[in-house]
């Protein structure tokens, strides 16, 4: 959309991004051999979830909130600096969350010992 997310919230509304992020969702899925990283209100229409489930592995990490609020909060627009709203989101999608992945991650290792375990895991998936 050639602009930063806050920009397009502010200039655009939380529609347009969805609607952007669904978009970018349908051209995700559609390539091999990739990883695709979302952003957590992926899992707010489940149109995206089926779609990237459907030629995807989908995989959870799952960050403590706490360690969420404890870090940098500027691009996320929906938190606008609150770091209560970081439970409050967590609190309201991790049903979500949980009902669509294929595996769940503990977010509160270190990127190489969740990196193992995704990978371990994953073996004989691939």
């Amino acid at each position: 959309q050639g602009m930063s997310i806050p920009a397009l919230f502010a200039q655009k509304g939380e529609g347009f991004f969805r609607d952007a992020e669904s978009a970018a969702a349908r051209l995700a899925a559609a390539r091999r051999g990739t990883v695709i990283a979302t952003g957590g209100g992926m899992v707010l229409r489940s149109e995206n979830m089926e779609t990237l489930g459907a030629t995807g592995i989908i995989c959870f990490l799952d960050r403590p909130p706490g360690l969420i609020a404890a870090g940098d909060l500027a691009g996320r627009p929906l938190i606008g600096g609150d770091r209560d709203r970081v439970f409050s989101l967590y609190t309201q999608r991790i049903e979500l969350y949980k009902k669509y992945a294929e595996y769940t991650i503990d977010g509160g290792k270190t990127v190489a010992e969740a990196a193992h375990e995704l990978l371990a895991r994953l073996e004989g998936k691939l």
